[in-house]
């Protein structure tokens, strides 16, 4: 897969995070991390299970 489009639900919408362009998963803390450099934005999700 080349790309994948990423979004979170905020207040019930669905946001999208615009060029996405680093994804990171730590496994330890069970965190996701997306950067994106147009919005200059550091999102970090919570993704246990």
């Amino acid at each position: 897969m080349q790309s994948a489009r990423l979004g979170y639900g905020n207040k019930g919408k669905y946001r999208e995070i615009e060029k996405a362009e680093g994804v990171a998963i730590d496994p330890d803390t069970h965190r996701l991390y997306v950067v994106s450099d147009k919005e200059a934005r550091l999102y970090v999700f919570d993704i246990r299970e």
